[in-house]
């Protein structure tokens, strides 16, 4: 029976490449199958201990990923824990615009003389 130990990276979106890791796959895919939130996935690189693939478009908010192997009986489900939805992208941080300088007045020279003591 195929047995899944870990899935790297456990969180992502739709394209997202993971690695499935674990024993019992089988050294070819054959006519095994690999389910990830209940849906068969096809684009894969197989191995005995890891499975390399990309998520597939339309998985649920908790899918599980689960390998069939026909000869051998399905895995365990493994959580999968993608995001609710993409990460929006990072907005730069921008200044705040400069203030602008006081301004300043001329001042009207001084008419009457200065008187002395």
């Amino acid at each position: 029976m195929p047995k899944i130990t870990g899935v790297v990276p456990n969180t992502g979106v739709a394209g997202t490449p993971i690695k499935i890791q674990g024993e019992g796959f089988g050294a070819a895919r054959g006519s095994s199958l690999l389910e990830i939130g209940g849906k068969n996935v096809n684009h894969v690189t197989w191995g005995d201990k890891e499975i390399s693939t990309a998520i597939p478009e339309g998985v649920s908010d908790t899918p599980h990923i689960r390998i069939v192997s026909l000869s051998g009986g399905p895995s365990e489900n493994w959580q999968f824990n993608p995001p609710k939805k993409a990460a929006e992208p990072v907005k730069p941080v921008v200044p705040p615009p400069a203030a602008k300088p006081a301004e300043v007045k001329p001042v009207e020279p001084v008419t009457e003389p200065v008187k002395t003591a």
